[in-house]
């Protein structure tokens, strides 16, 4: 927040509203990012800054998540019904496991452990993303509303 009155910036904040995702958002080299109460103030290079919604900010987290995901492959483990191996994109030789709950989808991956941390509720990353794909849903809301953890 600008002014006199400053807000203090939590670690969630700094995970979800990044540069990075308002270069996704705008298509634009962003030189500075400020985080207000209820806003972004984004300045993108050689431009007039601009505002971008946190909502805006909140659906590129899933979104970005979600596009990496179709391009990561999944195996669904016979033994134990609930349980999925994931490959790491950044490793071949190295999957995480994601394990199908009823209300969410728990994974091993650092991204995931940073969300929980940070509270960011549902913690969702690119593995668990790829699992409600290969369960046919487009979202955890889909995921939850279709029952379909009694369905696998």
């Amino acid at each position: 927040m600008q002014g006199s009155t400053t807000t203090r910036i939590t670690e969630a904040e700094k995970y979800v509203y990044t540069r990075s995702a308002a270069q996704r958002i705008t298509n634009r080299e962003i030189e500075k990012l400020e985080i207000w109460r209820y806003c972004c103030l984004v300045k993108p290079r050689n431009q007039r800054p601009t505002f971008i919604s946190k909502k805006s900010f909140k659906e590129d987290f899933a979104q970005s998540r979600k596009k990496r995901a179709s391009e990561i492959g999944v195996t669904h483990q016979k033994i134990n019904t609930k349980l999925f191996t994931v490959n790491s994109s950044r490793d071949i030789f190295h999957n995480y496991s994601v394990i199908a709950k009823e209300d969410h989808l728990y994974c091993d991956c650092p991204d995931q452990d940073r969300q929980r941390e940070l509270n960011i509720t549902p913690a969702m990353c690119k593995h668990g993303y790829a699992v409600l794909m290969t369960l046919g849903c487009n979202s955890l809301k889909e995921y939850i509303q279709k029952n379909i953890y009694k369905q696998i």
